[in-house]
């Protein structure tokens, strides 16, 4: 019970965070194309994800085998200032961790990336530049894995 209200806290911190992030708020309305509804949510369900993830939390010791394989990594700004990160699929071994430890290495890069831009352009973006050289395959990689790994994104 105790630990129901710990996650409803969190959430209830993570909105206030959020009405406090005018620059967060314009990037909602941004991503569902200026449709409230919409904006409200993705909002919400964002909220209630990162109370419990907590993202702004996470350091690469909590992904320890999928931070070793270097599948992601940050690469500097395209020429707009977007931020970049790189993710070379043929490092990619899905077999060697959990969909939770998957999960908190993206989000641990998107929270960083986030962090990386320019907070008075609400139009910057994510930029993940996926190297499939090698020829990678999807099915491969996913044989025997659990299927939401792919859903994360």
């Amino acid at each position: 019970m105790a630990a129901v209200g710990e996650e409803r806290a969190a959430d209830e911190a993570e909105r206030r965070a959020l009405c406090e992030d005018v620059d967060g708020l314009k990037r909602y309305l941004v991503a569902r194309q200026n449709k409230l509804d919409k904006s409200l949510t993705m909002a919400k369900n964002t909220c209630s994800w990162r109370a419990k993830i907590k993202p702004a939390e996470l350091t690469v010791t909590d992904f320890p085998t999928a931070n070793e394989q270097g599948t992601w990594r940050f690469a500097g700004y395209a020429k707009n200032g977007w931020t970049i990160i790189l993710v070379r699929a043929r490092l990619w071994d899905t077999h060697k961790y959990s969909v939770d430890e998957y999960e908190r290495m993206v989000a641990f890069f998107l929270e960083n990336n986030v962090r990386r831009m320019d907070a008075a352009n609400p139009n910057g973006k994510n930029f993940l530049i996926f190297d499939m050289k090698s020829k990678f395959d999807l099915k491969k990689a996913l044989k025997g894995s659990d299927p939401s790994l792919i859903r994360i994104f």
